[in-house]
């Protein structure tokens, strides 16, 4: 979390996701101004495969901020630059790596309202709840505030 303002900032973060000890995330940080903070999220709410979740994160703020976020693990780093709900907008191009066995490429999508449509267009071959979808294949999902759906490649398609 970074904030660039002159004012002293309040985040707090929250997920509604239940995670293994009955407890959901949360936690409140105040930054300075010009300050950053590192937040650890819990492991729990890594969405792993080709899935709908509500593994996500709401983060609210009293001035803007910028959100870092950063996946570290062996053998493969992922970060993203969250955007802001009142800059999003409904086209989106996703630049991901060839894969290589065993490694797969993926990507997530987060609605931030009830009754939202995504359509996908593949570029490579993916398996989404049991049904194998191929370069050309278009799949239109349908998601809930705060909920989010992962893609993730077939290896090394």
């Amino acid at each position: 979390l970074v904030s660039f303002n002159t004012e002293s900032t309040q985040v707090k973060l929250s997920s509604k996701f239940l995670l293994s000890d009955g407890t959901t995330f949360g936690s409140i940080v105040q930054l300075q101004p010009g300050d950053y903070e590192r937040v650890v999220v819990p492991s729990e709410l890594e969405i792993i495969g080709s899935v709908k979740s509500y593994e996500t994160i709401l983060i609210e703020s009293d001035y803007k901020i910028s959100v870092y976020a950063i996946h570290l693990e062996d053998y493969t780093t992922d970060g993203y630059l969250a955007i802001p709900v009142e800059n999003l907008g409904n086209q989106y191009v996703v630049a991901t790596y060839q894969s290589i066995f065993p490694f797969n490429t993926l990507f997530a999508i987060f609605a931030t309202a009830d009754n939202t449509t995504v359509t996908v267009q593949l570029t490579t071959e993916v398996t989404y709840e049991g049904i194998n979808y191929f370069r050309g294949d278009t799949l239109t999902l349908e998601l809930n505030e705060y909920e989010a759906v992962q893609i993730q490649s077939n290896a090394a398609s």
